[in-house]
């Protein structure tokens, strides 16, 4: 919506869940984000709260914070989504925790993703 009440009050407008973590961010040392890929993109509801989040809050809070997102798709968009997603962390100064890849699992439903043996050693399960 881009009213830039948080700017003025500290937090935004909507009273939920943003509000909440924003307020608890100090008790983390990092930040993992998940999201299913639609679109060539992550959920739009997830990236809705990302960017109310990142936005409405100072980002100095961020500084230095652990960061980690996977995706998973049917078959594209992954490294797109992943992009997205770790922009989040990029643009506050969270140190992003690498892989020896892209951190994506590939599969329609859950017993495909279960099959995809490269994607679960690059996501650390193997």
């Amino acid at each position: 919506m881009a009213c830039y009440q948080c700017q003025q009050k500290g937090k935004c407008v909507f009273d939920d869940q943003v509000n909440e973590i924003a307020a608890r961010l100090d008790e983390f040392g990092g930040m993992i984000v998940g999201s299913p890929v639609y679109y060539g993109g992550p959920n739009g509801r997830l990236t809705s709260f990302l960017d109310r989040l990142f936005f409405s809050i100072d980002g100095t809070k961020f500084r230095g914070m652990l960061a980690a997102s996977v995706v998973s798709c049917r078959r594209g968009g992954a490294t797109a989504a992943f992009e997205r997603l770790n922009q989040y962390f990029l643009m506050t100064n969270m140190h992003v925790v690498s892989s020896q890849y892209w951190n994506q699992i590939h599969g329609f439903i859950a017993e495909e993703a279960k099959r995809d043996e490269e994607g679960l050693q690059t996501d650390g399960y193997i």
